[in-house]
C-alpha cells in the first residue's frame, strides 16, 4: 500500500459510495482499513471468522484402496503439500484484501518442480471480464503496473519474481511493440475471488465508522478532562 492516507469530509464519502468509480471506491476502502479505526476491526473480524482448514479427499480407482503403498505415498505427499499451503494464513490474506478492494486476484506460479507461490495482484491493475467453458474466472492484468515502481532495481526485482509470460508482455509494452498492456492469465493459474458487483462489500459502512471513532475520541478526551 502506497497511497497517502487523507481525511474526507463525509460529502466526499457519500458522493463516491453513491456515484464514484469503483476505482475511487476501492481507493476510499483501502484509506479506512489503513487509519487503523472501526472500519478495520470489521474488515479483519469478517476476513478471520473461517478456520480455513484443508480437507483431502482420495479419489481412488474401482478396487483400489489406501493401504496399497503407492497410494499411501501419493496420499502423504498431497497431505504435505496441503500443509506447505498454510491455508489459514494463505486465506485469511485473500479474504482480507476482497473484503477491502470487492475483490482478490491472484496468480499460482510454480517455482520449481515441488514448490509453487501465490502472487497477489494488485486490484486496481487486474480484473475479470470473462469465463472459460467451465466457469472459472479469465483474469486480465495490466502490465502498465511495472511503470509505477519508479527504482529501476525494485523494478526489475519484481518482474522476476512473476512469471515469463508477464515479464515478457511488459518488456514488449516497455519498447512499444504491444498496444494494449492488458494480459490475460491461463484459466489454471489465476484465482479470482469477486464480491457481487466487485465493489467492497463494507462501504457504505465508512460514515457509521467514523463518526464511531469520533465518538470514541471525544469520550477519551472527556475522561482525561
Amino acid at each position: 500500500y502506497n497511497e497517502r492516507v487523507k481525511d474526507y469530509s463525509l460529502e466526499e464519502i457519500e458522493k463516491i459510495i453513491e456515484s464514484g468509480s469503483l476505482v475511487e471506491q476501492q481507493r476510499l476502502s483501502r484509506n479506512y482499513f489503513y487509519m487503523d479505526g472501526f472500519y478495520k476491526q470489521i474488515i479483519i473480524y469478517y476476513a478471520t471468522l473461517l478456520k480455513y482448514c484443508g480437507l483431502l479427499i482420495p479419489n481412488l480407482g474401482l478396487g483400489q484402496n489406501l493401504s496399497n503403498s503407492s497410494n499411501k505415498k501419493r496420499y502423504f505427499k498431497a497431505v504435505n503439500f496441503i500443509d506447505s499451503l498454510q491455508l489459514e494464513t494463505l486465506c485469511t490474506n485473500m479474504a482480507q484484501k476482497a473484503l477491502v478492494n470487492g475483490s482478490y486476484y491472484g496468480i499460482i506460479y510454480k517455482v520449481d518442480g515441488k514448490n509453487y507461490t501465490i502472487i497477489d495482484l494488485p486490484t486496481s491493475y487486474a480484473c475479470s471480464n470473462f469465463k472459460d467453458l467451465t466457469g472459472n474466472d479469465i483474469i486480465e492484468f495490466d502490465v502498465s503496473y511495472f511503470n509505477t515502481i519508479i527504482d529501476k532495481d525494485a523494478r526489475r526485482s519484481a518482474l522476476s519474481a512473476y512469471p515469463k509470460f508477464i515479464s515478457r508482455a511488459y518488456d514488449k509494452y516497455a519498447k512499444g511493440k504491444l498496444i494494449n498492456s492488458w494480459v490475460k492469465i491461463p484459466a489454471e493459474m489465476g484465482i479470482c475471488f469477486p464480491f457481487f458487483d466487485g465493489r467492497p462489500l463494507f462501504l457504505n459502512i465508512i460514515p457509521a465508522t467514523i463518526k464511531y471513532d469520533q465518538a470514541v475520541d471525544t469520550e477519551i478526551e472527556r475522561d482525561l478532562e
